[in-house]
């Protein structure tokens, strides 16, 4: 299905023009106009859809609307653009404009007008439907118009999204003035409503096998974990640690090494479109078009990947002194509490709203947690400890394990928050803006020009840009291996004469292949967070994680303590949490505007 977006100025009556042409000049809606419209990925170009009626009200000078795919609707197939070829086209109906390609692929599709055209893509079919409208509200003055929009909301299916939402849906190079603005002579504000159906898209059968394989990764690292520091007595956090986030720097060679082999790229091509995307997301001033156009971010660059690897390094650190001290199934349910503190913390980093029901989930999550921590640790008394496994494999110290998992926890939530805000590429925007667009605005947008190149990848050793599913979270990945590696390796001699963790080598190959395990399986996770958070955004990831508590707790019956595990207050907890974050999820994708999708 085609996702269409429409772009438009109305009044709080719904009015959109007047003889044909739009009642008002606010400057700032025509650079928001502008902007969106244009906005597309490296290779990729937005199209603009109109009638004939709106095209005619551009002055003829600033015909077709520049670095867009002009779409022109008239009933007269012959009508007359006088533009040169290949910029604009005119179809007969909408499903036309809809089927037409382009020299440069179609990024994004925006209904900008008139209000007949409105309709009808709001109406949608099998094969279309708009799932955002981007409007600028104008509430005052009065203005008189004869022309108007449908009330799209007044039929149901629709909800207004947060000021947050809209921020990252426009991306940057423009800030979305909040509220209501006076400016021009008018009084409006920057709105989007979202249709319910639009819910975040999961990435298809790639993402959701992506998903499992990540759940899975995570319980098998914590099992194998707890194993080889309880049963096989190998007992060195730091140094499992180290081994496993150093792991991490094979998933980029072997994900160039696939894409070299199944596919046209060249290695050069690909990392040359790497250098170009990281160019043109940490240098965004002026987008680059090809490589070595502009200098690299080398020093920005490596203070994100060694930002990524502190705020990675500090929780998981955490994560793997608690494993030993508390129980798989405690230290997994409150690990997964980094997606309240996700959500929380991204309320304030990205503005959205706080909500009755979401506060009820957090609270009602807390208390799942201090069920499972204090509960718990009741119920694994000294006085039920000859009826259980031997001491040395059983968890020595519960409580500070979790409130380390607690503490980590945190930690982990802030670090998914600002990898979406400072290291994940942005995924673009949506729609804004007016039907009768009377754009002689568009000469005073030359200087306000924030649009990305649309020049387009070619094969060869050119670059390929936008980079292939994946690969960059998996470069992201890898270089935090490599930064682990280097920055952290000073440490096992200084823990080792400091007696804090006396350095030994596995005493046997079974040991050595559990810890090959455990750093496989610690790849396949944290190379899986990193893309789905891209996908997802940090609040869908979070939740979706939480699936690990019942993974973990099930296997922790089957393999490890056996139904000693299950006591009725972490049972309860857990029920808790699950039906706290059964809320947020709900909440997510039957009001997805209310919250963050991937960017």
């Amino acid at each position: 299905m085609i996702r269409l977006s429409i772009i438009v100025a109305a009044t709080t009556a719904n009015g959109i023009g007047k003889n044909g042409r739009l009642p008002w000049h606010i400057r700032d809606d025509l650079k928001y106009f502008a902007h969106v419209t244009k906005n597309a990925p490296e290779g990729k170009q937005n199209a603009v859809i109109m009638g004939r009626k709106t095209w005619e009200s551009i002055p003829e000078k600033f015909r077709p609307l520049p670095k867009r795919f002009n779409i022109v609707i008239s009933r007269d197939p012959n009508y007359n653009l006088n533009v040169a070829a290949g910029s604009a086209s005119v179809v007969t109906s909408l499903e036309e404009a809809l089927k037409l390609e382009h020299e440069i692929p179609i990024h994004r599709r925006f209904i900008i007008g008139g209000a007949s055209l409105y309709n009808e893509a709001l109406q949608g079919k099998a094969d279309y439907q708009v799932d955002h409208v981007l409007m600028t509200r104008v509430t005052a003055p009065l203005v008189d118009c004869d022309t108007f929009m449908p009330d799209f909301e007044a039929t149901g299916g629709w909800t207004q999204a947060s000021y947050g939402e809209l921020v990252e849906l426009v991306g940057s190079g423009f800030t979305v003035p909040e509220g209501v603005q006076k400016k021009d002579g008018y009084e409006y504000e920057f709105q989007i409503t979202r249709s319910v159906s639009a819910a975040p898209q999961l990435g298809g059968k790639v993402g959701v096998l992506l998903f499992i394989a990540t759940l899975l990764g995570f319980t098998i690292e914590s099992q194998l974990t707890q194993y080889v520091q309880t049963n096989l007595h190998y007992r060195q956090p730091f140094f499992i640690f180290y081994l496993v986030h150093t792991s991490f720097s094979i998933i980029f060679p072997l994900h160039l090494l696939y894409l070299s082999a199944t596919t046209n790229y060249t290695i050069t091509g690909l990392i040359s479109g790497l250098q170009l995307a990281i160019t043109n997301h940490l240098s965004p001033t002026t987008k680059s078009t090809s490589p070595g156009s502009r200098p690299f971010p080398k020093f920005k660059f490596a203070l994100l990947v060694i930002a990524m690897t502190m705020g990675i390094t500090v929780p998981a650190l955490l994560w793997f002194g608690a494993i030993t001290l508390a129980s798989v199934s405690d230290v997994t349910a409150i690990w997964n509490t980094n997606a309240f503190f996700a959500y929380l913390i991204s309320i304030k980093a990205f503005g959205l709203k706080w909500e009755t029901r979401k506060m009820i989930a957090v609270v009602l999550a807390t208390a799942g947690v201090v069920m499972v921590v204090y509960g718990g640790a009741a119920a694994s008394s000294p006085e039920d400890a000859d009826s259980v496994l031997e001491e040395s494999t059983r968890p020595s110290a519960p409580v500070v394990g979790n409130l380390l998992t607690l503490i980590a926890s945190f930690g982990y939530g802030l670090y998914q928050v600002m990898y979406k805000i400072y290291a994940a590429l942005p995924v673009d925007t949506e729609s804004k803006e007016t039907s009768y667009q009377s754009i002689p605005e568009d000469e005073e947008l030359n200087e306000h020009d924030f649009s990305r190149s649309t020049a387009s990848s070619a094969g060869g050793d050119e670059a390929i840009n936008p980079p292939p599913f994946a690969l960059y979270p998996n470069l992201l990945t890898c270089l935090m291996g490599v930064a682990t590696g280097v920055l952290l390796s000073v440490f096992i001699p200084i823990l080792h004469y400091a007696g804090i963790e006396s350095f030994r080598l596995p005493s046997n190959w079974w040991t050595v292949f559990s810890i090959a395990g455990i750093a496989l399986s610690g790849v396949v996770f944290n190379s899986g967070l990193m893309i789905l958070l891209g996908m997802w955004g940090p609040v869908v990831t979070s939740v979706g994680n939480l699936l690990t508590t019942v993974l973990v707790l099930v296997s922790d019956t089957l393999f490890g303590n056996g139904m000693d595990t299950l006591t009725f207050w972490s049972l309860l907890g857990c029920s808790a949490i699950v039906v706290a974050f059964g809320v947020l999820a709900y909440d997510m994708f039957a009001h997805p505007s209310d919250d963050l999708t991937s960017h």
